[in-house]
């Protein structure tokens, strides 16, 4: 770590618009030398090549570009040997939550027999604080989910509100419901990521404290886009590893923004970004999510490639843990939702994703709009994705994606928690049944239809 500090502090200074430019050129430029083209009609990889080539630009773009200090304008760089041997530096399982619930976080193969983790929750939509708990209950009464993935409490969805003193009241707020949800259900001892209310520096290293968050939990460290970094994000990382707790590394992505404008370009920097995570923030794993500015989903077949072919590399080449934050277009209780769901989770589990996370409903911008029963079915599709070769895979990614393509620019808005669930019993409602077991009808129809 104090070799990257004192980069940050003396390495090359240049514009961060100068440093966004050389990601988007050289990247560009590596697409071509190494031969990386996305096929619509295959947007679940079967060129393992492909895949490796990826690897090896991802590798070329951070040596050539480094990483950028968003507090002091300077460039940190990493030499080939130095990214080589600290990517291959990492352990291929973690042992997290406790008791009956203790879950082991395990690197996968390329179609691997076992099902990836499954991190169930509403993975940061903003849930208000009456729903907080029925909301959470829902996901931790199914035994199909490993671990919670948190929502934001609403009252801290405004940006304006993240790092002033009311985000560590809400971030010691939500970590107590999170537990509260959790022992309801019987499950007291599960595992459950930092919530992303404890975003701000302060928070998050208080919410450390066993009082909150145990030893057996997971943090997180939220990345900066575009190989970037701070200082908060390096000191998060230094009293993570100095408590020895296991913490992950989130890095969103979007497809169209400033530096990547094809999908080529994006599975480049999906891995150039893990590398960044184990380099620079030695994060026990690395989670992505890759958003298509044209939906502010990741269920387009140019996000799904981009993060499938991601994780191909990464498997392939790395025995670091990964996992992808499953997000949607559609709401709850709709089965465009749970096709969005169902497409991006076989890519992934067939393209070797040890940990699925999700699946977030709207982009993770509707309040109250999550439930446990979409998680269901994606721990139920990740399962049956465990027998699928790459072409079955593809096929029926494609026939899904038929399912809900033309509705991506006016999706479907779903129904608020208290709608979708019984208050009382937190049960889902016999709409939202109905519709779930009819996703999965259609789906096992597909498999038949590819088998023939």
């Amino acid at each position: 770590m104090y070799h990257i500090i004192e980069q940050m502090l003396n390495g090359e200074k240049i514009k961060e618009t100068e440093h966004d430019v050389l990601i988007y050129k050289t990247s560009s430029e590596l697409v071509e030398t190494h031969d990386i083209s996305f096929d619509p009609g295959h947007p679940v990889p079967s060129d393992v090549k492909m895949a490796d080539r990826v690897y090896t630009a991802a590798l070329e773009l951070l040596e050539r570009v480094g990483i950028y200090s968003m507090d002091t304008g300077r460039v940190v760089k990493l030499g080939e040997d130095e990214i080589i041997n600290g990517i291959q530096n990492t352990r291929g399982s973690y042992t997290v939550g406790n008791g009956i619930d203790k879950t082991e976080f395990f690197f996968r193969d390329l179609l691997d027999d076992r099902k990836p983790i499954i991190m169930g929750g509403p993975c940061g939509t903003p849930i208000s604080a009456e729903s907080y708990i029925p909301v959470h209950r829902s996901y931790a009464k199914l035994n199909c989910i490993d671990i919670i993935a948190p929502a934001t409490i609403y009252e801290t969805f405004d940006p304006h509100l993240m790092k002033t003193p009311l985000s560590l009241y809400t971030a010691q707020t939500a970590v107590t419901l999170v537990k509260e949800a959790c022992a309801l259900e019987g499950r007291p001892d599960m595992c459950f990521t930092g919530p992303p209310s404890i975003s701000d520096l302060k928070a998050a290293v208080a919410i450390t404290h066993p009082r909150f968050m145990r030893e057996w939990d997971v943090q997180e460290i939220y990345q900066q886009l575009d190989l970037k970094t701070n200082f908060d994000a390096v000191t998060k990382a230094i009293h993570y590893r100095s408590i020895g707790c296991v913490y992950l590394c989130d890095q969103g992505f979007i497809l169209g923004g400033e530096t990547t404008d094809r999908p080529e370009q994006m599975a480049i920097e999906v891995v150039a970004e893990a590398l960044k995570a184990r380099l620079i923030h030695q994060g026990h794993m690395y989670f992505k999510q890759v958003d298509d500015l044209r939906t502010g989903a990741g269920s387009t077949l140019e996000a799904m490639w981009s993060s499938f072919i991601g994780s191909m590399a990464l498997t392939r080449n790395t025995r670091y843990l990964h996992g992808t934050d499953i997000n949607n277009s559609a709401g709850p209780c709709t089965t465009m939702m749970m096709y969005e769901t169902a497409a991006q989770t076989i890519g992934n589990v067939v393209c070797g994703t040890d940990i699925l996370a999700g699946p977030m409903p709207n982009g993770a911008h509707i309040i109250d709009h999550a439930g446990g029963l979409d998680a269901q079915l994606m721990a139920e599709v990740a399962e049956l994705s465990t027998s699928l070769s790459m072409e079955d895979a593809n096929f029926l990614c494609l026939e899904l994606f038929k399912l809900y393509e033309n509705k991506l620019k006016r999706p479907d808005y779903g129904m608020p928690f208290m709608e979708c669930y019984n208050p009382k019993t937190l049960e889902p409602s016999m709409e939202y049944m109905e519709k779930y077991r009819q996703v999965l009808q259609d789906i096992y129809g597909i498999i038949g239809m590819g088998s023939d």
